[in-house]
């Protein structure tokens, strides 16, 4: 190569070089820009996501053991360093706005990411709580054992089996949840939605019920048969999947698909029940040989998974499932 050549491609590869340390130097001054920015208003986080999580800035100040009007200032610092109003004040509850609810999402998910790293240093083996929340189609037969089974692999956690409620999934978003088995889940932001299968579901009765020793059944057979059947309290619709076209007579009303259970079995009544839960609440029952009910769906909900690493909740779910395909 001649020597104009050499300088040609010298040159070249300077400018290359200060090419990619001027791109890498700019990146570095972004981030830097980027935490200054963060630590101007990081310390109010807190604060923020509790009054936003209350919905009431005195229970908010009794939690993080603070007087309102401290607290109060924290917020409005924060939403002018923002820029954005991040609440309405509605008598005496504070609402998010569209803004702050997006502000919200990322507040949680930037605090779990800490957190997470913070317990990866600690211990990079699942611990602590694991708050699983389930319907009682599920809880016993499925959803325990399969913790059980969890725990036995990370013997340093905590399990709670809780039961669903109306609030279960917000719950989830703040974290007093970690994992709701459950029949139905509205997608929201920050959650996931994993499908397991579906539950089977049979008429069931007493070992001495006079139906026991039918091999073919029809539903116009069951017609004047009495039911016991679940329901989500007084005057709440029927939801054990019976077709509405079926006729039938219903006895008796219950809360708790356990006392249904219960009542099926010592007694002249029958019930729908997911057979998964049947053959495991109560070994007197028997099934009748009726088909054409609809199976009921199982979900399991959780929060969007942000960090790396080993997942407790990932292997509740895949325990469960396992079972559930059995």
């Amino acid at each position: 190569m001649r020597p104009t050549g050499q300088v040609a491609l010298l040159l070249l590869v300077f400018l290359q070089f200060v090419g990619t340390f001027g791109r890498r130097r700019a990146k570095i001054g972004n981030d830097m820009e980027r935490v200054v920015r963060l630590d101007s208003f990081w310390s109010w986080l807190p604060a923020f996501r509790v009054v936003a999580e209350t919905a009431h800035l005195p229970t908010a100040a009794r939690t993080l053991g603070v007087g309102p009007s401290a607290l109060s200032r924290s917020v409005r610092l924060l939403e002018s360093r923002l820029g954005s109003a991040l609440f309405e004040r509605r008598n005496r509850r504070l609402v998010l706005t569209r803004a702050g609810e997006q502000f919200l999402v990322a507040t949680r998910d930037a605090m779990r990411r800490v957190d997470d790293g913070v317990e990866a240093l600690r211990d990079p083996e699942p611990h602590g709580p694991l708050r699983v929340a389930a319907v009682a189609a599920a809880a016993a037969p499925l959803v325990l054992p399969a913790v059980q089974e969890v725990v036995r692999r990370w013997p340093g956690l905590a399990p709670d089996l809780l039961a669903v409620d109306a609030r279960v999934q917000p719950r989830l978003l703040t974290g007093d949840v970690d994992l709701a088995i459950v029949h139905a889940a509205d997608p929201a932001a920050g959650v996931d939605v994993v499908r397991l299968g579906e539950l089977a579901r049979s008429v069931w009765c007493g070992r001495r019920h006079p139906l026991v020793r039918r091999r073919r059944l029809q539903a116009a057979d069951l017609a004047k048969s009495a039911f016991v059947v679940p329901t989500a309290g007084a005057g709440a619709a029927v939801a054990d999947g019976w077709p509405t076209s079926w006729p039938r007579h219903v006895a008796m009303r219950v809360e708790q698909l356990r006392i249904g259970a219960e009542v099926c079995a010592a007694g002249e009544l029958l019930a729908v029940l997911p057979d998964h839960f049947a053959e495991h609440a109560a070994p007197r029952l028997h099934r009748l040989p009726l088909s054409g009910l609809s199976p009921v769906p199982l979900l399991a909900v959780r929060r969007t998974k942000l960090s790396a690493g080993v997942d407790a909740v990932a292997a509740v779910i895949a325990a469960v499932r396992r079972r559930l395909v059995r």
